[in-house]
């Protein structure tokens, strides 16, 4: 089983600080996990990096960054973290 934690976009490597629109999305409230990165406006996000790392919403722009890794004791019990 794969485990997640959701981050702003800043805080991904190799963050390009020139993006601004949906960089801080997970801690302004606009974006959220629960069974997919979720807008809190429009609804499910759409995958757009091939690692399916980066989340973005089709409508608005707010997005996540997402890692994927093997499960811990936490992520078992199928528990989402953020940050």
């Amino acid at each position: 089983m794969r485990g997640i934690t959701i981050h702003d976009i800043a805080e991904m490597p190799g963050f390009n600080p020139k993006v601004a629109n949906g960089s801080r999305s997970i801690s302004e409230g606009k974006v959220f996990w629960t069974d997919t990165v979720w807008c809190a406006t429009h609804g499910a996000c759409l995958c757009v990096s091939e690692n399916r790392a980066i989340w973005r919403c089709p409508a608005c722009n707010e997005g996540a960054y997402v890692r994927w890794h093997e499960a811990n004791s936490v992520m078992e019990r199928g528990e989402a973290t953020d940050g």
